[in-house]
């Protein structure tokens, strides 16, 4: 069960975490460029998920803002 409980991804209100391992079996050259490719791949899908995180604060910002505007008239 702790091994299972392990590998799951763990979610702590906005913060995610993860492991991704993976094992190339190619020759020099292809072996770098198959890396960089997962690299961007990771980095593109983390600017996805800060993005996602920074449109909800923001909505949750603006919905604050729009409380406190009605409070005061």
């Amino acid at each position: 069960m702790d091994n299972v409980q392990s590998k799951r991804r763990r979610y702590i209100e906005e913060e995610y975490e993860a492991e991704f391992q993976v094992k190339i079996t190619a020759k020099g050259d292809v072996n770098q460029k198959l890396q960089k490719v997962i690299q961007w791949l990771l980095e593109e899908k983390l600017c996805a998920l800060q993005y996602a995180v920074f449109d909800k604060t923001l909505a949750d910002l603006k919905t604050r803002v729009e409380k406190i505007e009605c409070h005061r008239r």
